[in-house]
């Protein structure tokens, strides 16, 4: 089997676009007040101070950018009890985006079905409302073999790739995730290099925040919605991707359920 480019859809949120969107929806001012007391949006004390650190990331320097993100990362996923081994946020982090990345890729694919085709099944997701039904009911034409392709070669690859994942959990998960988290594990090195060395001036800096930016931006916008919507800690995102991506190796779950 080719050995396919796991790497994030193109269409995950933007940082920059994510703080915008929960200062609209807030109401929120920057400066004024924090933004978890702004009314419309319920966010933990972490959250909102890493939406905060976050700010550099779309606004800043590459090495304000670098050393604000890491923190937000760092602040979000290590726990009391993890000691010094910060590299764990990395880990958890990986773990989370992946399983957002599935699901929006799922999403994506639904709904440029219903765009593209007449059959039974496309007729059936324009009728639904929720994407997350969209995405349950596309997953369960992808594994049935059901689903009569795509014409654009980008949902062709999209669709090859899920398919893939789909018959072959165990194999395609982890290389998911090990290059989600090495992205990240960049992303600590470059911090390390800014804030440990005064190294402002790094080759690598420029193309880690090209890869590392739309990751962050695809993390933290599920820690934000868990936040707001269930009152959710960073941490029990993390535990939850954990346990879903071992049941979906085991066949216990289904690939649009990774989230919760």
């Amino acid at each position: 089997m080719v050995d396919l480019p796991w790497l994030p859809c193109p269409d995950s949120a933007e940082v920059g676009d994510l703080i915008d969107e929960a200062a609209k929806l807030a109401q929120w001012v920057p400066g004024e007040k924090p933004l978890r007391q702004a009314g419309g949006l319920n966010l933990s004390a972490e959250v909102s101070s890493a939406l905060e650190l976050l700010e550099p990331l779309d606004l800043g320097t590459p090495a304000a950018a670098v050393a604000g993100s890491w923190a937000a990362i760092e602040a979000l996923f290590v726990g009391p009890g993890d000691g010094r081994n910060r590299v764990t946020a990395a880990i958890r982090m990986a773990r989370i985006v992946a399983c957002s990345y599935i699901r929006t890729e799922l999403t994506a694919l639904a709904n440029a079905y219903a765009g593209e085709c007449a059959d039974a099944l496309a007729i059936g997701i324009r009728q639904i409302p929720e994407d997350i039904e969209k995405a349950r009911m596309f997953e369960d034409a992808l594994r049935a073999g059901t689903l009569a392709g795509f014409s654009r070669p980008r949902h062709c690859l999209a669709l090859e790739r899920m398919q893939a994942l789909a018959s072959q959990p165990a194999e395609i998960l982890p290389k998911i995730v090990s290059q989600l988290e090495d992205a990240f594990r960049r992303l600590y090195r470059q911090r390390n290099l800014v804030l440990h060395a005064g190294d402002l001036t790094s080759v690598a800096l420029a193309g880690t925040l090209r890869t590392a930016a739309p990751l962050v931006g695809a993390g933290v916008d599920r820690i934000v919605h868990a936040s707001a919507v269930g009152g959710t800690s960073p941490l029990q995102v993390a535990a939850t991707a954990e346990v879903n991506l071992e049941r979906v190796v085991d066949g216990d779950t289904r690939l649009v359920e990774l989230l919760g």
